[in-house]
């Protein structure tokens, strides 16, 4: 199992009774994430990070990686009390996501994301940025079937280079309840990209992910509104870094 990166005392905006990370140049957010090596073994401070406009960015761009989040004693007495918490991110898909695969009967171009929070699975899908090929989302793979872009904020497959998706993801999970205790809940949420065979075959199929906007609360967590425009700036800054 890979190791664990704990959250310094203070990281990051709070939100309710919760973090929020939004991994622009100006905050140390990033400190409390980390990369598991493909070989398994301790973390490494998470470095990356991709450009979503002028003065925003988000960490990313990632390939078949495990991008990790950890922190003992991360959220207080509500979380202790419901036993549950929530969490919140912009998922931001690059270039050719497959969906649940070019064809049906062969699914060597799955295109799988999973998020495992405590040790439970709380997102195991797949999603597609070519609107000839479906995706699972919102559903779970391999049961469901969706058109591609199926609940995206941002969606464009006009361009095979400039294939870009963005989607808001919420789901709640379930922490140790001690309604007793003072003191707090440690969370361990892991975010993974799971693409099938043949991606490793042709290596011009370059999928990539990338995480923004990432809340994590022991309450209920409101939709924002700007995670359109965000999506938006990405997509436009995109298309123009391609041609100029």
């Amino acid at each position: 199992m890979a190791g664990v990166l704990t959250l310094p005392s203070a990281a990051a905006a709070t939100h309710a009774d919760g973090y929020v990370y939004t991994f622009e140049p100006s905050t140390t957010d990033s400190l409390a994430w980390c990369k598991s090596p493909s070989g398994g073994g301790a973390c490494a401070a998470i470095t990356q990070f991709a450009s979503a406009g002028p003065s925003s960015r988000f960490i990313g761009a990632f390939g078949e990686e495990t991008i990790l989040l950890a922190g003992l004693d991360y959220l207080g007495a509500p979380a202790l009390l419901t036993g549950q918490a929530y969490l919140s991110f912009d998922l931001i898909l690059l270039h050719d996501w497959r969906g649940n695969g070019s064809d049906p009967s062969q699914p060597d171009f799955e295109s799988i994301f999973t998020v495992v929070a405590n040790g439970a699975t709380i997102l195991n899908t797949t999603f597609s940025n070519f609107e000839s090929i479906p995706q699972a989302y919102p559903g779970t793979h391999p049961q469901a079937s969706n058109p591609a872009g199926t609940g995206a904020m941002t969606f464009s497959t006009w361009d095979p280079e400039e294939l870009v998706s963005i989607y808001r993801i919420d789901r709640q999970f379930s922490v140790r309840q001690d309604p007793s205790a003072t003191c707090c809940v440690d969370i361990m949420i892991q975010f993974s990209a799971n693409l099938g065979p043949l991606f490793d075959q042709y290596g011009y199929y370059t999928p990539k992910w990338g995480l923004d906007n990432v809340v994590v609360s022991s309450t209920p967590i409101p939709e924002p509104a700007s995670g359109g425009l965000l999506g938006l700036g990405l997509l436009a800054l995109g298309v123009r870094r391609r041609r100029v």
